[in-house]
């Protein structure tokens, strides 16, 4: 998640229309990434780590 955030921040403005759609691009990635990594903690390759 932190590599995704790193590569958005990197992002030029420019190629945003507008300066805060950056914002809400990086918040809905965020969100998308949080809820594939509970999905991956529950279900997949990580299951066996956090059941320990």
């Amino acid at each position: 998640m932190q590599s995704m955030r790193g590569v958005f921040n990197h992002t030029p403005t420019v190629l945003y229309a507008i300066d805060e759609d950056r914002e809400s691009v990086l918040a809905l990635c965020e969100s998308y990434l949080t809820e594939l990594f509970a999905v991956e903690k529950r279900n997949g390759v990580w299951k066996w780590y956090y059941s320990r």
